[in-house]
């Protein structure tokens, strides 16, 4: 770190000195509005364009300023990065006023259901157990992927599955998303709002696929849980 953007930390943290704040945020406007840019590339927003991006990565910035505690030693640049990362996938989602329905092929399905099959922990648990898991983790997925009223009654084994309850599970379901924890909630938002595979995630996050699904999984397991 150079001593004059040093002697401008200390300023900060030791006088909570508002001009300090602005000429660190100068220092790294720029480097902030490249990074929104990037993430602009990479994820197609409908109705967010560049500015967007780069709105949502300078307060991303602030938000890292505010935070980043110099005497750890860790540069702030590394430090930022993830603050604006998250602004930016955090607020861009909000372009998405209603969320799509994912038209899964077979093959889809049986990749969603043999990837919730390979990152279920089923040690110790008997068949039953692990069965009724499987069962209200494609619950919670169909849920996130139809959160919408239902015109008819849903038919179970002959009996309806009336729409009130219906919406009050996936109402519950879904208000419970934005509480997870990252990457958990990005995973979520870009496979159900945006129509992400696994594997367009994994490209996105920097992530391999299994790690993407097993991530879906622990997603999926908290939001029915909790």
């Amino acid at each position: 770190m150079e001593p004059a953007e040093q002697q401008l930390w200390q300023q900060l943290g030791s006088q909570a000195c508002k001009k300090a704040r602005d000429a660190i945020f100068a220092l790294y406007q720029n480097w902030a509005a490249a990074q929104g840019i990037q993430w602009a590339k990479r994820v197609h927003i409908p109705g967010a364009d560049y500015d967007d991006f780069v709105q949502y990565a300078h307060l991303g910035l602030l938000e890292a300023i505010d935070r980043f505690k110099p005497e750890l030693g860790f540069e702030f640049s590394t430090f930022a990065r993830h603050r604006v990362k998250g602004s930016i996938l955090n607020s861009v989602f909000r372009f998405s006023e209603k969320t799509a329905n994912l038209n899964r092929s077979e093959q889809e399905t049986q990749e969603l259901v043999s990837g919730l099959l390979s990152a279920a922990d089923t040690s110790g648990k008997n068949a039953i157990t692990a069965l009724s898991e499987l069962i209200m983790d494609l619950a919670v997925d169909y849920a996130l992927q139809n959160p919408v009223v239902e015109t008819e009654p849903l038919m179970l084994l002959g009996s309806a599955y009336s729409s009130p309850e219906y919406n009050a599970f996936a109402g519950k379901i879904t208000a419970k998303v934005t509480l997870l924890d990252e990457p958990l909630l990005s995973i979520i938002q870009l496979h159900y709002q945006q129509g992400m595979t696994f594997q367009q995630i994994a490209d996105l996050l920097e992530l391999s696929k299994g790690r993407i699904s097993q991530l879906h999984k622990e997603a999926l397991t908290k939001l029915c849980r909790n």
